[in-house]
């Protein structure tokens, strides 16, 4: 038995587990120990890690693993999941980057080519995104219906352009920064996160305000507020509509964590409903763990009834995210 036929041996035994996490989890991690300097065997633990939505975990164990060494192969499917995890934390301007040179590799691969293309949507360049699926359909495939219109399709190809004009989502044109004191509120942008004024003002009066602006115009922003007890909250965070599912939310988030701790919070909280389906996702694949329910908090605070995903929104559920080790 050779050396790969051992290593898919032990991957395969390990995944034996994949119905209980602690002890897949368990099984790589000894597995590392067992094999400190092999690249394959954090490879392997970094798809675990992935497969848990550990993603921010992930990213650090394929970058170990490439830097220990890995077959050319698992090489390029090392830096693929890892772009993938990149785009997942909102990183997708350099998921593009690993996925252009992997791609110029292995043209011939079609999940590369995908997963390329979703980074680039999520970096709001999704015309570019459709012509490199396209135009891979056009070099890659062969059936009879393309070979006859392949010219023409080559040709719309070519010509897929941004809808908004010339200027294409590129993530070099937006920024996030400190909200101005000059400036007007992004009342459009903060209200679709939080339907009362009041308290928008109340906490944005005491509170740190970024916005991300492409070219001249205000795309997305959060508000975080600094506690008393060690920690900062999360109270307002919003992307305009067009950007929404494009890795924005994600990038926000991100900031905001990193704001936090360049100010010494040892922990950023963050609230949100009961119906906030997609919220709750986002908060959690960032590593935000539920740590309270408030019943009936929507109901108390707010003069109507406010439905999501139709579903009421009543509870409040709260998460928090360390941003230190060992913080309480």
């Amino acid at each position: 038995m050779d050396w790969e036929d051992g290593w898919k041996r032990l991957v395969t035994e390990g995944w034996a587990n994949r119905d209980e996490p602690p002890s897949l989890l368990a099984y790589f991690e000894h597995l590392v120990s067992v094999h400190p300097n092999s690249g394959r065997a954090r490879f392997e633990l970094a798809n675990v890690l992935d497969y848990l939505s550990r993603e921010e975990e992930a990213v650090v164990v394929y970058r170990e693993a490439i830097n220990l060494g890995l077959s050319k192969e698992y090489e390029a499917y090392a830096k693929v999941q890892l772009a993938s995890s990149l785009r997942n934390l909102g990183n997708a301007d350099e998921a593009v980057r690993l996925l252009r040179d992997i791609v110029s590799r292995y043209p011939h691969h079609l999940s590369f080519v995908i997963f390329l293309a979703l980074s680039l949507h999520s970096e709001g360049r999704s015309a570019e995104a459709l012509q490199v699926l396209v135009q891979t359909i056009l070099h890659e495939c062969e059936t009879p219906d393309l070979l006859r219109y392949r010219r023409s399709l080559t040709q719309y190809a070519a010509a897929i352009h941004d809808p908004r004009g010339n200027q294409t989502r590129d993530p070099s044109s937006l920024s996030i920064h400190p909200h101005s004191p000059q400036a007007p509120w992004p009342w459009d942008l903060l209200l679709l996160a939080d339907p009362s004024r009041t308290r928008i003002q109340n906490y944005c009066r005491d509170g740190l305000c970024y916005v991300a602006q492409w070219h001249e115009e205000i795309v997305g922003v959060y508000v975080i507020a600094l506690n008393t007890d060690g920690g900062a909250e999360l109270m307002n965070i919003a992307v305009r509509e067009d950007w929404q599912g494009q890795g924005l939310g994600q990038r926000l988030v991100q900031h905001a964590e990193n704001t936090a701790r360049n100010l010494g919070c040892l922990w950023l909280d963050v609230a949100t409903g009961n119906s906030s389906l997609l919220q709750l996702r986002l908060y959690q694949r960032a590593g935000f763990r539920i740590t309270d329910i408030v019943p009936d908090f929507f109901v108390l605070h707010y003069n109507q009834l406010i439905m999501e995903n139709g579903i009421p929104c009543r509870d409040q559920i709260r998460l928090r995210k360390q941003l230190v080790a060992d913080a309480p």
